[in-house]
């Protein structure tokens, strides 16, 4: 919903995320009953719902709209005539028609039905206006209630939910590429959501040539490398945390086959003995040979391709030449400040995507539970992070979810608030996508999930729970939050102690849980019954999930800390009152 400057209408965009977001999206425009000079739009996440109130010469005309959940249908209502005086929907720059219009009255109102197909627009037709709002209402009740996170920091939590919010609003079920499928609602437990793994699907989404040619540079255009443009990591993750084998044989396993033959045409031996790449594009850099960019998503393809499960041996010989370019990929490049940008290209300036430190997050590759990394990814973030010129809001939610990474809550969190601080116009006008003008939504969903990353981390075979929380944060309560293995964490901190972890999953599986609970703890199945565990270090466990599925580990010191409250038996209203708080930081 926009207003545009020289128009008194009140437009609304409507159709794919991509195509409202970069101006393709056929537009309804509605007319107040006079010139527009005041509008406040206020936003109910809870139930979905918009509250507009325009403010013209014939007085104050208040009307609410949503985009009903299950038929995609935008449905604007407002008190019998004390609404717009026309409408009008018409595709950008053709004057088409474009959208499919119907008003109706209902209970003393007007509702005006809009959708982008006929048979969406017949079929809300077909009911009535309350069976539409409540389902539509009772899909989003659910829908938050698969998950909760409650700390100290208001505007964060806020903020968090509202990224819910947004990050569902734009995803349609099931049919978005894995790439565009924001990796916050993988966290939430929202996979439901996610790219179906049938056969017969396919990563390409349509478009085999979507990913930029190594050995072309910036001759691609802006086409991202193969491993982002197929979504192969976000698939990776969606198969972590869901577990669902379709996803792995009929996308993630043949995707990365092709990513890494991809690359493989173009590697070239060394006199080192390393294989080399030739000139990719570094992204907010420039061209260069051995792009650490590049390198890292190459590395983290092969070693996930070597284990991942297959139902066929008929990869036998080329999982042996896979293992091959894994030995003998050559390293990143590094100079005596850190990793560099790619061969022969240290970091000699500022630079708002830190695209060189790719191995750090998102891939992984370097490991934080490693001693010996552990000073090298410090440097690294530090390195980048201590030059901010030109950074935008990308720049930020990056850093946001570096620091996370490594584990520096105190950084992370000041990140966030200054992604969070509207009185910062640099950072507004830094928030923009430079071809469309409009909010880049991505930044924001990688901000959101830098949060959910400071709260629970999986990464090769190990959870860990409140890895990076800022000292400001001191009590928090976390439900339902997804971990790789298809586990589910329950957890709850008060004055800066972990109290206790609950950890849900399938029964028999071995579960590495870094708790964070100083001192000694109790570890029973949640009905009171001790389980047998192996400690690693002072707060680290090696525990099997019982038949009941359910392990808690809890600090013995802490009265009543074995219990951690689910997010599926809150009533209602008490998320209702988290949205209340919400919605009131929708911006006029």
């Amino acid at each position: 919903m926009y207003t545009e400057p020289g128009r008194s209408e009140l437009s609304f965009a409507l159709g794919p995320a991509d195509q409202v977001r970069h101006g393709r999206a056929p537009v309804l425009r509605l007319r107040p009953p006079g010139a527009l000079s005041a509008l406040t739009v206020v936003l109910d996440p809870w139930d979905a719902e918009a509250t507009f109130a325009m403010t013209t010469a014939e007085g104050r005309t208040e009307l609410t709209a949503l985009v009903q959940r299950s038929l995609g249908v935008l449905m604007i209502s407002w008190s019998g005539d004390a609404g717009p005086t026309g409408w009008s929907a018409e595709r950008p720059g053709t004057g088409e028609t474009a959208l499919d219009c119907r008003e109706m009255r209902a209970d003393g109102r007007t509702l005006l039905l809009v959708a982008t197909h006929p048979q969406a627009l017949a079929d809300a037709a077909a009911e009535s206006a309350t069976a539409l709002i409540d389902a539509h209402r009772g899909w989003w009740h659910r829908f938050y209630r698969q998950s909760f996170v409650r700390l100290t920091d208001r505007a964060v939590q806020r903020f968090h939910w509202l990224q819910q919010y947004a990050a569902a609003a734009t995803t349609p079920p099931g049919i978005l590429p894995a790439g565009r499928f924001p990796q916050l609602l993988i966290g939430t437990g929202h996979l439901d959501l996610g790219p179906r793994g049938e056969p017969g699907t396919s990563i390409m989404a349509g478009n085999p040539l979507a990913a930029g040619m190594p050995g072309v540079g910036s001759k691609a255009g802006r086409a991202e490398h193969p491993v982002a443009a197929w979504g192969l990591h976000r698939l990776w993750s969606i198969w972590q945390h869901g577990g669902d084998p379709g996803v792995v044989e009929n996308l993630l396993y043949p995707g990365l086959k092709r990513a890494v033959e991809l690359y493989a045409g173009f590697l070239r031996p060394g006199p080192d003995g390393h294989l080399h790449l030739p000139l990719t594009h570094s992204p907010g850099w420039g061209d260069v040979a051995d792009c650490s960019h590049d390198l890292a998503a190459l590395r983290w393809s092969l070693r996930t391709l070597l284990s991942l499960p297959t139902s066929s041996e008929r990869d036998a010989a080329a999982r042996s030449r896979w293992g091959s370019l894994m030995e003998r990929l050559v390293p990143l490049h590094r100079d005596g400040g850190g990793v560099m940008v790619g061969a022969g290209v240290p970091l000699t300036r500022p630079v708002a995507d830190p695209a060189h430190l790719a191995a750090i997050y998102p891939y992984r590759e370097s490991n934080w539970l490693e001693p010996a990394d552990r000073e090298l990814m410090r440097r690294d973030v530090g390195r980048w992070a201590a030059r901010r010129d030109g950074w935008t809001a990308a720049s930020h939610a990056a850093a946001a979810a570096l620091f996370a990474t490594t584990r520096d809550g105190e950084a992370a969190a000041d990140c966030l608030a200054h992604l969070l601080d509207a009185a910062d116009s640099t950072l507004a006008a830094g928030a923009s996508d430079h071809d469309a003008g409009v909010v880049d939504q991505d930044a924001w969903c990688t901000a959101g999930q830098a949060l959910l990353d400071m709260l629970v981390q999986g990464d090769r075979g190990v959870v860990d729970v409140f890895p990076a929380i800022p000292a400001r944060w001191p009590d928090l309560t976390v439900a339902g939050l997804r971990a790789p293995g298809r586990l589910m964490i329950d957890a709850v901190r008060a004055d800066g102690r972990t109290g206790a972890v609950r950890v849900r999953g399938t029964p028999g599986r071995e579960v590495i849980l870094r708790h964070g609970i100083s001192g000694t703890v109790l570890v029973h199945d949640g009905a009171g019954r001790t389980l047998p565990v192996a400690a690693r270090n002072e707060r680290t466990v090696v525990l099997r999930l019982p038949a009941s599925g359910v392990a808690v580990v809890a600090d013995r010191r802490i009265r009543g800390a074995n219990f951690v409250p689910s997010a599926r038996n809150r009533p209602s209203e008490s998320l209702a009152e988290e949205f209340s708080a919400a919605g009131e930081c929708a911006t006029p």
